[in-house]
């Protein structure tokens, strides 16, 4: 999906029109249909401007997931969450900040991981194979984690 596409899709599940769209991003209703129909791609500030008029993350806008449907993205305090949030949340998590950057020449996304020396970058490329890892691994944890519960006492379900 392109971030037109997705635009398209948070704005319907907003319930605004591009006119209103428009408004709420101090943009031109004809840059709102452009970005739609991907005749035009939007800037990280737009984008950012953007996400921010309709609820949801620049994650979400950014996706090229193939998601036809607002339904198949999670809703966490009324924000459109994607795969590529949840990575972002554990990578803040862990390296403390995540700083999403823009190489303007080269119609580049791209993320500083970490501050100072430990800091290093990661692509949209990148973020997409963690969460495919944890993806993969989550299951057979998660199993794991399910029998020792059914073994501690104290995560047994009690019969009333």
């Amino acid at each position: 999906m392109s971030i037109g596409n997705n635009i398209k899709i948070a704005r319907a599940a907003a319930g605004l029109t591009q006119k209103e769209l428009a408004l709420k991003c101090d943009l031109a209703e004809i840059t709102i249909r452009q970005y739609e129909t991907g005749k035009r791609e939007p800037r990280m500030t737009q984008i950012q401007k953007i996400a921010t008029a309709l609820g949801c993350t620049s994650s979400f806008l950014l996706s090229s997931g193939n998601h036809d449907k607002v339904t198949e993205w999670g809703l966490v305090n009324n924000q459109f969450v994607s795969d590529l949030d949840g990575v972002m949340v554990a990578l803040v998590d862990i390296y403390g900040k995540v700083q999403a950057m823009e190489d303007k020449e080269n119609n580049l996304l791209y993320y500083i991981i970490g501050e100072n020396d430990s800091s290093f970058i990661l692509y949209k490329e990148d973020i997409h194979a963690l969460y495919s890892a944890v993806k993969g691994f989550l299951p057979p944890l998660i199993k794991r984690i399910k029998e020792l519960s059914a073994e501690i006492p104290e995560y047994q379900k009690k019969d009333e």
